[in-house]
């Protein structure tokens, strides 16, 4: 509920306090424009994703575009020495991706 006084926050307004919180940089600038377009190809992952739930057609393509995503992160991780924080806690959720992604790819290219 709007507090009285107060203006209603849009998903926009959210984006930008995220990326001021997440990651300590502006939203406006171009690092943070960025950042915020990381995120609509983020989303456009998951959606694809949901979508290869439905449609075994797009499944074989849907695991080699999380393939690259998991696995590019994992390798810029170690890249970067491993640091501590919220990118430790993204590694270990996306190495713990890779076992069932590996099921997945398998079910969805042996035919």
């Amino acid at each position: 509920m709007v507090q009285p006084g107060s203006r209603p926050c849009d998903a926009g307004c959210r984006v930008v306090r995220s990326t001021e919180k997440l990651y300590g940089i502006s939203p406006t600038g171009d690092v943070g424009l960025l950042i915020i377009h990381r995120g609509a190809l983020f989303l456009a992952i998951i959606v694809g994703t949901l979508f290869a739930i439905v449609d075994p057609g797009v499944r074989r393509a849907m695991s080699g575009v999380v393939a690259v995503s998991v696995l590019g992160f994992l390798f810029l991780y170690v890249r970067a020495g491993m640091p501590e924080g919220a990118l430790r806690t993204i590694a270990i959720v996306d190495l713990v991706a890779v076992v069932p992604l590996c099921f997945v790819a398998w079910a969805a290219w042996r035919g």
